[in-house]
């Protein structure tokens, strides 16, 4: 859990959804957190070894909270780089598909038109049925 630090004038001193963290660093250039090694903690080099994804804090961190804590224990370091790998090319291979990526889960950013949208605005948008049947509605 992130403690407001006094020179925070964002989002409430919320790091985790704030805009002008990178990399892991805060808006002063300040680490944010280490990197959560998994519950196991068996294996940690080789789990990186295996991964082949962007190995930023927030990014593995974030990467490891969408896999179990049962997976994570059961899984050689080895297998949970691998699947830390999948979870990442499938986030990005969903960005690629769909033209878009959500930010800081309530804006939507279209590379092609250099454009942020209110993903709200976007959800109001009819549903269009393509001539499969799919129904589309939002990325």
């Amino acid at each position: 859990m992130n403690t407001k630090k006094d020179y925070c004038t964002q989002n409430d001193g919320d790091c985790n959804t704030c805009s002008l963290v990178n990399y892991g660093r805060d808006c002063k250039n300040q680490p944010l957190t280490a990197t959560k090694a998994p519950t196991h903690k068996r294996g940690w080099e080789a789990t990186m070894q295996a991964y082949t994804g962007h190995n930023g804090r927030v990014t593995v961190n974030s990467i490891l909270a969408h896999i179990s804590e049962e997976l994570q224990r059961r899984l050689t370091g080895y297998e949970l780089g691998l699947v830390m790998t999948a979870v990442s090319n499938s986030y990005h291979a969903g960005k690629h598909a769909c033209g878009c990526e959500i930010i800081d889960g309530d804006t939507v950013y279209f590379p092609g038109v250099q454009k942020l949208y209110e993903l709200a605005v976007i959800r109001q948008l009819p549903s269009i049925t393509d001539s499969y049947g799919v129904t589309n509605n939002q990325c």
